[in-house]
């Protein structure tokens, strides 16, 4: 019997405030990525992943990571044929909190940016390495106030 794949946490990138942390590993491939925004100036308010349990054909949510606020961006729908390869995104002031202002998921075939690309940059690519994504954790209250990957070995 083959051993456990042990994972490893990068990040988290943001702000040291929240009042609640999140660690969502599900026990299969993340295939849709929803946030909620502020509009133009703001921040990412929220996020949530999609994914399907093993062995179903009905989606399953991740909680909700964030607050109330903002309304449902772009949806990043991610098929069988792609993998996650790169975190990335800012990280700002909004309402004199330090929280995650933009967010971008690239693909081996697509990305998707949300939010407002204002403040300080952060990158995590895995493209040509031995490792994938296969979570993410962080710190959340009002807003998404940091956000970290979940690598695994492939």
């Amino acid at each position: 019997m083959a051993a456990p794949k042990k994972h490893v946490q990068v990040g988290p990138w943001g702000g040291t405030g929240g009042s609640y942390s999140y660690e969502f590993k599900p026990d299969a491939k993340i295939t849709n990525i929803y946030i909620k925004t502020g509009g133009q100036g703001g921040c990412i308010d929220s996020i949530r992943f999609g994914y399907f349990p093993t062995g179903s054909s009905q989606e399953s949510q991740s909680p909700k990571y964030g607050g109330e606020g903002g309304h449902l961006s772009e949806t990043m729908y991610i098929e069988a044929d792609e993998e996650l390869v790169e975190l990335s995104g800012t990280i700002g002031s909004y309402n004199n909190y330090t929280v995650i202002t933009s967010l971008c998921f690239r693909t081996n075939r697509k990305s998707c940016s949300f939010g407002s690309e204002s403040g300080t940059k952060f990158s995590l690519p895995v493209k040509n390495t031995d490792t994938k994504f296969v979570g993410f954790h962080g710190t959340y209250g009002g807003y998404l106030d940091s956000i970290g990957a979940i690598l695994e070995p492939k």
